[in-house]
Order: structure tokens, then C-alpha cells, then sequence
């Protein structure tokens, strides 16, 4: 009896400490997306995209060709884009030296941890 109180208890604790270390990725799993209340506070914020190596950030004007966004570039938060009921995501508008267009990037709650920097 004292073996198997003995071993629950470390499976618990166990369980706790996996729970309780990975909570962010709980947390991008079930919720990928921000709230209307968060994006609002976070809209107008200048942000630096950093190298993720799990995925490739693109950026996409309104017509015409995607481009991969480049380490270290900046843009501005300009606003949401609402995916399902009260889910949204952070739209980012990236600074261009040509004229050729806004180009916009859309990003979650674990692509914004993982790439954005302010």
C-alpha cells in the first residue's frame, strides 16, 4: 500500500510540473487567438520580427506576391481581423522603402510570442 501512494505521488507531481511548465502551450493550443479587449491595447505598437525556426512569417500586399519577412524588420500593430465569434487576430503593417504597397502579416497568440518583439 505505501508503494502505491508512493508512486501516485510522483506521478502527480509529475503531471503538475509538465502542466504547470508548458501552460503556454496549453494556452496556444486551446486559445490561438486574443480577445478583442487584448489586440485593442496592443494596436499601434511598433513591433520587430524575429527568425522563428519553427515556421516562416510572409507578408502579403492587397494584390500581387507574397514575400518572406525579413529578420529584423519593423512594423506597425494596425489593427484585428476577427476569425470566429470574439476571436481575433493582430494585423501588422510592415514598413516598405518602395511604393509598392502595404504589405500586412497576421498573427496569433504563439506566432506573436514567437516573432514579434517590441
Amino acid at each position: 500500500m505505501r508503494w502505491k501512494s508512493c508512486i501516485l505521488s510522483f506521478l502527480l507531481t509529475l503531471a503538475i510540473g509538465v502542466a504547470v511548465s508548458s501552460r503556454e502551450a496549453i494556452t496556444d493550443w486551446l486559445w490561438p487567438s486574443f480577445s478583442r479587449t487584448e489586440v485593442e491595447r496592443l494596436v499601434g505598437q511598433r513591433v520587430r520580427y524575429r527568425q522563428a525556426t519553427k515556421f516562416v512569417g510572409m507578408k502579403c500586399p492587397d494584390r500581387g506576391i507574397c514575400k518572406q519577412i525579413a529578420d529584423g524588420e519593423r512594423g506597425t500593430i494596425v489593427g484585428l481581423e476577427r476569425i470566429h465569434n470574439c476571436n481575433y487576430f493582430l494585423i501588422v503593417r510592415w514598413d516598405e522603402s518602395h511604393a509598392s504597397g502595404s504589405y500586412l502579416s497576421y498573427f496569433g497568440r504563439y506566432t506573436r510570442r514567437e516573432s514579434l518583439t517590441e
